[in-house]
């Protein structure tokens, strides 16, 4: 008895399970104590797997075993070995995993290519698959119901007979074009006369001192 890495560490195990699976597609285990010589076991068989078909991102580093590191990583390689090796030739051992997908390539001809084109999709279409343009045909008008007809009726048909409406008045209701009825002309106040003056006499002085 012993831990998952005590048992693993050697890599003599992780050799023997992949040449199960695939004669020979391992080379044999070092059974021996030396530490490199354990680490080199480790290192073919993860060269093994992704010959089997286990993707590189599956695969744990050969120090993530020896040192105990992330045994976690590593029963992540076993498993994504076992699924990898239901798809080997002749192998009808024990399976680990999901088994992979097969390939689904499908093949339209030129007519069908061209009707999907021209087809409408989903986007377009409403909740029940009907194309806008036909959604009129699920709205029901028995009713007849006018949700502006009281606003009409209040509003006394604002703007129809040709009368200006509220966002062209001010704030008096006054039209823009005839603000000017309103402006207050008796006291003729120009604010501007000091300026003017001031405009004047400097003039005056400039032309002096030349």
């Amino acid at each position: 008895e012993g831990t998952l890495h005590e048992a693993l560490k050697s890599g003599v195990v992780l050799c023997n399970a992949v040449n199960a699976i695939k004669p020979g597609v391992c080379k044999a285990p070092f059974t021996g104590s030396m530490a490199f010589k354990q680490m080199e076991n480790i290192a073919n068989f993860s060269t093994a797997c992704e010959s089997l078909g286990v993707p590189k991102f599956s695969l744990f580093q050969t120090v993530t075993l020896y040192e105990n590191k992330d045994m976690g990583a590593v029963l992540l390689t076993l498993q994504a070995l076992g699924s990898a090796a239901q798809k080997v030739p002749g192998y009808s051992g024990p399976a680990l995993g999901a088994k992979p997908s097969d390939a689904n390539v499908r093949q339209f001809t030129p007519e069908q290519l061209a009707a999907g084109k021209a087809s409408q999709t989903f986007v377009g279409r409403g909740s029940t698959g009907t194309s806008g343009s036909k959604m009129g045909a699920h709205v029901d008008n028995s009713r007849n119901i006018n949700k502006m007809q009281h606003v009409v009726g209040e509003m006394g048909n604002l703007g129809i007979d040709g009368t200006i409406s509220a966002i062209g008045a001010g704030s008096h209701g006054t039209p823009g074009s005839k603000m000017g009825a309103n402006i207050d002309h008796s006291k003729d106040i120009d604010k501007l006369a000091q300026v003017a003056g001031a405009e004047v006499r400097a003039s005056k002085e400039v032309k002096e001192s030349s």
